[in-house]
């Protein structure tokens, strides 16, 4: 008889683990891919080109500073009409259901970013700061439960921002062509939790006239900020690394 209460018992658990397990995998798990590309250009409405008269000067081309070398400002907007989507900051967190190891891909997004960068045939301008800032209080994904616990150990009441300041760019060709993407790496500071760490960021940008959309890509450990790894009452843990993307929409001043 008590094996029978007993199998009963472990029978009824394991029915309420897989209950348990079906609302996670259908209600709440992700399944998120990081991008690839930027965002696309709209597809481009002919325009008549007026003829140029006497004395016109040439616009420098975007992306590659003036003529004679100078740098251009180029100020993030939230979007533009010339591209499809818009500026956006989102964490890509590997999740695992507690005991039954089901994996998935947890995606937190804001679009409260903003920044600019001074960029010329030689690189960045020396002379001014090239910043990417992103506010955290606003990440949201599909689960209500996650993005309270990401509040919490963000400690976004304390840290409301997390930054990037780009201190070097490799493997930069002098300029984005037309229609052409470029694949580059930006070295600088990330400032989170009130940490600050020297990251990688692997970026692809493309140009249209004088608008520029790129997407950036890190990755890091949540104890290099000092990030307690997530978990949602002890029953999804977190991976230790995390992959963060920023897609960005530049318009040159």
């Amino acid at each position: 008889m008590r094996l029978r209460i007993v199998l009963a018992v472990l029978a009824g658990l394991a029915a309420v683990v897989a209950v348990l397990a079906g609302v996670w995998w259908f209600l709440i798990r992700s399944e998120a891919d990081p991008a690839t590309e930027p965002l696309a250009f709209r597809e481009a409405t002919p325009t008549p080109t007026p003829a140029a008269s006497t004395g016109d000067t040439p616009s420098p081309t975007a992306g590659a500073g003036g003529a004679t070398g100078d740098f251009t400002r180029y100020v993030i907007v939230p979007e533009h009409p010339d591209v499809e989507g818009r500026t956006e900051a989102w964490y890509l967190a590997g999740e695992t259901l507690a005991r039954i190891g089901v994996p998935s891909t947890a995606k937190g997004t804001t679009s409260e970013v903003s920044g600019e960068f001074f960029i010329g045939k030689t690189g960045l301008d020396p002379n001014n700061v090239s910043r990417v800032v992103v506010k955290l209080a606003n990440l949201r994904s599909d689960e209500s439960r996650r993005d309270t616990r990401v509040r919490e150990a963000l400690e976004v009441t304390r840290y409301p921002e997390a930054s990037f300041t780009i201190e070097a760019i490799e493997g930069w060709p002098g300029e984005i062509p037309e229609g052409q993407d470029v694949k580059v790496t930006l070295v600088g500071t990330m400032e989170l939790h009130g940490v600050k760490r020297t990251l990688e960021w692997e970026t692809v940008a493309r140009r249209r006239g004088n608008v520029i959309t790129a997407l950036a890509t890190t990755k890091f450990r949540y104890e290099d900020f000092d990030i307690p790894v997530l978990n949602i009452a002890g029953f999804v843990s977190v991976e230790e690394e995390v992959t963060v993307q920023i897609q960005v929409i530049a318009v040159a001043q």
